[in-house]
């Protein structure tokens, strides 16, 4: 094949990870440099435009200075606005990654079809300071590059699919089991998936103008009343945590709290709690005296747990790891066990109470592909759960009826699920919440636009919509009413001067869904207004938003978007939104991670959005960090942007809150803190006896629900 003609891009310059600052000179004979390109963000503009978030990532041992795109080729591909190459990225350190956004003219685009993308240029291994500037760009001890990669062009118009299913027998739990060995110690990478590409924004509502201030709860005007903030501490050195919880009400008065490579269970409402933890850490048994296994490659990282009140279960969803050689390469699948049980047999024992399935890769067709970063949510008759597959860079969400729950263990049960590739752009995305007769959940096309998907619950097929929505990561002129693009900047510097925010394994995923009922009085005649559907997601600082915040975008159940509203603060970051609503009034509430500024070490904190006022739940006294050579390090990155050195971090991915039980306007969720563990000895998490991570379960709603009024005759 006849390449066509040279032609230059868009580019625009951002960093999916924090880029190391120069350390020194490093010897060319021992250095090595590997960039690589990751999975890229695909999407299309005007049926013609080609847009591309291409990252670069270094994988070998050394830093790559001076790293400059000097061409860049896309199979058809036409001009779109002039940039002059070459274009300078700047240093990549080992492990880490910059991207490349890219826009290219292409006639004649048509969805699922591949174009090949090659970009060359040049770097340079060594950065010695009295080389000067000069010489680190003019090529003097330069080598060159290559990347060749393809891009698939995704669906950018309506459309629909069928879903796949399959089937298998069903497992019931008969401990305490003895102990197994735990698999080799296991580490969640989280790597980041695929970057939003950045579109054309325009500003569809006016910029939020409130600021949400978060104070500390109490005062006779409180908008928030809480029942429980109960300290449970955390296993050391398990960051980030990823909580999940949910609590039954009723008369078992059951909560279930995980975390990462936990589970905690209480049986009085979770005023006290009994831990277990997934790889046996001392002095908590592990999940084999549950399971009576070792499944895949082990227990690991993110769980998640939710309840279906219309039948009276718990669920319990854990990941496993991939089966791997003793050289670390794949040879097996990876699986989310999903148990599930009643509330009461748990409290009479929690060992013999579950039944269980394992939803592996290979299950859904997708071979040994890495699961990870699960969620569940609930219709009014499946458990729906959603996974990203890594390897693919998509987004499955997997069903399963109510009346197969029900079903006593050793029986055959089916799954529903979808393909992964139809939704590559909402890959870390959670499932919506109170989802009554259809599931959705949502991905960002562009920083501009929204693609929502729909499964409703008596149908195989699933579809997916756009929607037009305020741009984000954008500066904005003034008296213009559109919005130039800029790099994702989520840095967040704590009182002690480290850093805390590191949104992974996409930072602008959306991570807050619910669906909020119409419940107001329709007159006569006139008809029922639909139902919102709210999406939330973290946005880095901007020149409107000087701090990390957070967006929500509301859509009716015909996609059209309805408003919009952004949670900020001039002083701190707020991050990791989590949304969940009262039955009874339709009222949203939050559950979300702030701090920054500075001043404020990170913490928790819920509300509701329209108070514009946050209740703080937590009381961290440091940053949560690590040395980034500590042996066994688990789930530790830079959040520093480069500004600090030999300390690393990880704050989290995600929370979670839900209502408690019936209850219809009371909700739960786990927050989390880092406490040290003798100021007096260290103020350092890096330096003995460093820190601990300790959970809160926290159940809260509005007064009247906490505590309604007494009935009257």
């Amino acid at each position: 094949m006849v390449k066509p003609a040279l032609r230059t891009a868009q580019l625009f310059l951002g960093t999916s990870l924090a880029l190391a600052p120069l350390l020194g000179w490093v010897s060319p004979s021992s250095a090595m440099v590997k960039l690589e390109p990751e999975l890229p963000g695909v999407a299309v503009e005007g049926g013609t435009e080609l847009l591309i978030a291409q990252p670069v990532q270094n994988s070998g041992d050394t830093t790559a200075f001076a790293v400059t795109v000097s061409e860049i080729e896309l199979e058809d591909g036409h001009r779109d606005r002039p940039n002059p190459l070459p274009f300078s990225l700047g240093a990549i350190a080992p492990d880490k990654s910059a991207i490349l956004y890219l826009s290219f003219r292409v006639p004649n685009l048509h969805a699922s079809r591949t174009y090949e993308l090659d970009i060359e240029g040049r770097y340079g291994i060594a950065n010695r300071p009295d080389h000067g500037a000069k010489e680190r760009d003019d090529g003097d001890h330069g080598r060159e590059f290559e990347i060749h990669t393809r891009i698939q062009v995704p669906s950018f118009t309506p459309g629909s699919a069928t879903s796949n299913s399959n089937s298998g027998i069903t497992h019931k739990s008969a401990g305490p089991y003895p102990t197994l060995s735990p698999a080799p110690p296991q580490t969640e990478n989280n790597e980041f998936r695929a970057p939003t590409p950045l579109g054309t924004p325009h500003i569809v509502y006016p910029l939020t103008p409130f600021q949400s201030p978060v104070q500390n709860p109490g005062g006779a005007d409180a908008g928030v009343s809480f029942v429980l903030n109960t300290e449970s501490n955390g296993i050391i050195n398990r960051f980030p945590p990823d909580p999940s919880a949910v609590g039954s009400g009723n008369s078992s008065n059951l909560v279930l709290a995980t975390g990462n490579l936990y589970i905690k269970y209480s049986t009085d409402g979770g005023k006290t709690f009994t831990t277990l933890s997934a790889d046996g850490s001392a002095p908590n048994p592990n999940y084999s005296t549950v399971f009576g296994d070792n499944p895949d490659g082990g227990y690991c990282c993110d769980q998640v747990v939710h309840y279906i009140p219309s039948i009276d279960l718990m669920v319990w969803l854990i990941q496993t790891n991939q089966v791997k050689d003793a050289s670390g390469n794949v040879t097996g699948h990876n699986s989310l066990r999903v148990a599930w049980a009643r509330p009461a047999d748990i409290v009479k024992n929690f060992y013999t109470a579950w039944i269980w399935f394992d939803v592996g890769s290979d299950f859904l067709g997708l071979g040994n592909d890495w699961l990870d970063y699960p969620d569940l949510s609930t219709a009014d008759g499946h458990l729906y759960l959603s996974v990203d597959d890594v390897t693919q860079g998509g987004l499955v969400v997997a069903r399963i009826s109510y009346s197969d729950l029900q079903l006593p263990g050793g029986s055959t049960v089916t799954w529903e699920f979808t393909d992964p590739t139809k939704s590559s752009l909402a890959v870390s995305s959670h499932l919506t919440q109170n989802a009554s007769d259809t599931m959705y959940w949502a991905g960002h096309f562009t920083n501009s636009e929204l693609q929502i998907f729909y499964w409703p619950e008596n149908s195989n097929q699933y579809s997916w919509n756009f929607s037009q929505i305020t741009g984000y990561n954008c500066f904005v002129p003034i008296f213009f009413n559109f919005c130039l693009a800029i790099p994702a900047d989520y840095t967040s510097k704590a009182r002690d001067g480290q850093y805390w925010l590191d949104p992974r394994p996409k930072g602008d995923a959306i991570i807050g869904a619910a669906r909020v009922p119409f419940l107001g009085i329709v007159p006569p005649g006139q008809p029922t207004p639909p139902d919102q559907l709210w999406f939330a997601w973290t946005v880095g600082r901007e020149n409107t938003f000087p701090q990390p915040y957070i967006r929500i975008a509301m859509f009716d159940t015909g996609f059209h978007n309805v408003g919009e509203l952004s949670v900020w603060n001039s002083a701190y970051a707020f991050a990791y939104p989590a949304l969940a609503v009262n039955s009874a009034s339709g009222e949203v509430a939050m559950s979300l991670m702030w701090g920054g500024g500075g001043s404020y070490y990170m913490n928790h904190a819920v509300g509701f959005p329209f108070d514009f006022t946050y209740y703080n739940t937590t009381s961290s006294n440091v940053t949560f960090t690590q040395n980034p050579a500590t042996p066994g390090l688990f789930g530790c990155d830079d959040a520093s942007g480069g500004a600090v050195t030999n300390h690393c971090t990880r704050s989290g991915d995600f929370l979670s809150v839900r209502r408690v039980g019936t209850a219809s306007g009371l909700f739960g969720t786990l927050a989390y803190e880092a406490d040290l563990v003798d100021p007096s000895r260290s103020t350092d998490c890096s330096v003995a006896p460093g820190c601990v991570q300790n959970v809160r379960w926290v159940e809260f709603g509005r007064p009247v629900d906490v505590n309604p009024p007494p009935m009257t005759q």
